[in-house]
């Protein structure tokens, strides 16, 4: 007889999902996913489904239950390991700012318009003279 699952979280989505489940395969708890591909593939059944779920055997509940809440708590780190003046490639300071002064077609901005979209995100556009290398950065 196979064991029976039980769902011990939910998540918004199957990354952090993923995440969990392999803190609970390091500590050697065999853990499941249900829903992961439903959610990933239809998100607006989110609500229906309840979110992706994660699963253990009743018998490990106890020992995952705790490895979940001894987890560090999701974090991002939004600090760029370079300055904005500064290369990404080389590290030089001669940076030079190349702005597009690009309108938006009549077609942008009727589709805009109608379907209560916001406006392109600011975009800036850099070019390095040292390297050459070329990136953008949106704000």
């Amino acid at each position: 007889m196979d064991p029976k699952l039980i769902t011990i979280a939910t998540f918004p989505d199957a990354l952090k999902a993923q995440i969990m489940r392999g803190r609970l395969e390091a500590e050697g708890i065999p853990a499941f996913i249900a829903d992961e591909h439903t959610i990933t593939n239809q998100p607006f059944l989110y609500m229906a489904y309840g979110g992706v779920r994660l699963q253990v055997t009743e018998q490990d509940r106890d020992r995952a239950l705790t490895v979940l809440n001894t987890s560090e708590a999701f974090a991002v780190e939004n600090t760029p390991e370079y300055f904005p003046d500064q290369c990404p490639n080389c590290h030089s300071d001669k940076v030079k700012e190349t702005t597009s002064a690009a309108k938006p077609s009549l077609l942008t901005f009727l589709r805009n318009a109608l379907t209560a979209r916001p406006s392109q995100p600011l975009v800036r556009r850099f070019t390095c003279q040292n390297c050459g290398y070329k990136w953008i950065m949106e704000n």
